[in-house]
């Protein structure tokens, strides 16, 4: 059984060595065709706005903005210790 040890040993550093040299071959194959393909290049031109935002629309934009992100965490910690229980 020592024997199978050092045997396994080798494999495994032998593995070790062909996956440390092959794998940036592989990566480079994969990605070498990707820099190839041609990127279009947006031309977006702005003029400036036509009608300036009044404070009733920027405090609906902005309140609807933070019930959409602070409405889930606030109930994922009003509810946290049920959900620790119920885990």
């Amino acid at each position: 059984l020592p024997d199978l040890g050092l045997r396994l040993a080798a494999v495994c550093g032998a593995l070790r060595t062909f996956t440390s040299v092959l794998t940036p071959l592989l990566l480079r194959g994969l990605t070498g065709s990707a820099r190839r393909l041609p990127v279009p290049h947006a031309r977006v031109h702005s003029l400036p706005p036509e009608q300036k935002l009044g404070v009733l629309e920027l405090a609906i934009g902005l309140t609807s903005c933070m019930v959409t992100f602070l409405l889930p965490a606030g109930w994922i910690l009003l509810y946290l210790e049920s959900y620790k229980k119920q885990g």
